[in-house]
């Protein structure tokens, strides 16, 4: 059978038919074949002095149409091989997302760091309390005047019928401040789960179509194709 030089196509058999090669990518001796040499100017690889010229390699690949694609944007020159068969996703092939947190304390126990204001009002008149009017004197313990509230720790022996307290005395009371808290938590910890599954190496995506293994193979001689 006689087809054009450099044709390539697919064959059930397990056999090269006559005048063909199969598509391997191997080193070819160009001055044997000098005609397929010609039309394919070594775009499959070639030596150095192009003493041999490589044939099209389609072992687990499919063959494309070269130039700029209007569907994909992808300029391909004839005779380029490339792709991949795994494919990794990693962070800069996924989009911005956030995750939702919501943090609900003393449920679940634990502490946290907190700052506060205390804003308390004081009386000054419990401080500045004129001293009893008339007292008897007081030897141990304390006195309570209960027009003032005053307490008075013994010893205590009155001057007059106005007595004053002796050096060393002192005022003492019970506070119980009413005011504002106000203020906020200085550091928490919150634990977002993740929204996937948790891996500890990323898993390489097969990019594999289905497909039907068949052997491609070139005519080596036949017909030199005319240019049109």
């Amino acid at each position: 059978m006689d087809f054009y030089i450099g044709s390539v196509f697919p064959f059930a058999g397990n056999f090269a038919p006559v005048n063909t090669q199969q598509c391997l990518g191997q080193a070819v001796n160009s001055a044997q074949f000098q005609a397929l040499w010609a039309i394919t100017a070594g775009a499959f690889g070639t030596a150095k002095d192009n003493s041999t010229f490589n044939l099209p390699d389609l072992r687990g690949r499919v063959m494309v149409g070269p130039g700029t694609s209007p569907y994909t944007s992808t300029t391909l020159i004839n005779g380029y091989a490339g792709g991949t068969q795994y494919t990794t996703i990693i962070g800069n092939n996924l989009p911005m997302h956030t995750h939702g947190a919501a943090f609900q304390g003393g449920s679940a126990g634990g502490t946290v760091p907190f700052n506060a204001t205390v804003t308390v009002p004081l009386n000054p008149a419990v401080g500045t309390s004129n001293i009893p009017s008339a007292i008897p004197a007081v030897l141990g313990g304390q006195f309570i005047d209960p027009s003032t509230d005053v307490v008075l720790d013994g010893p205590y022996i009155p001057a007059s019928s106005l007595p004053t307290p002796p050096t060393g005395s002192s005022l003492t009371g019970v506070l119980s401040p009413q005011g504002t808290v106000s203020g906020g938590p200085t550091g928490a910890t919150v634990e977002v789960s993740p929204g996937g599954g948790v891996v500890s190496t990323p898993v390489a995506l097969n990019n594999l179509q289905p497909y039907q293994s068949l052997l491609f193979f070139i005519f080596m001689l036949g017909y030199f194709p005319s240019r049109d």
